[in-house]
């Protein structure tokens, strides 16, 4: 499921604006690169955020599930945000 996402954001990546300028090994490279930093750091958040409010309390469950969507949300709109100022840069 990683890999399938890590490649997924890397072809969005490819195809924009910014990197169509850099030469072919960065061309291949850097849509991995930030794609894998993305994934990775998103995982990490999440089981950060799953450690810090473990408890069997429901309440605290529904807590944990928006906690993660609200970071997801935040991650997309970030993520967003910055490629369209990278490629309007």
């Amino acid at each position: 499921m990683v890999t399938v996402s890590v490649l997924g954001l890397a072809c969005y990546i490819y195809g924009r604006k910014h990197i169509e300028q850099s030469g072919p090994f960065q061309h291949l490279v850097f849509p991995l690169y930030v794609s894998g930093i993305f994934n990775m750091g998103s995982h990490f958040t999440w089981s950060l955020l799953k450690d810090s409010m473990r408890t069997q309390d429901k309440l605290d469950y529904h807590a944990r599930v928006i906690a993660g969507l609200a970071s997801s949300l935040v991650f997309l709109y970030t993520g967003y945000q910055y490629i369209w100022f990278i490629d309007h840069w």
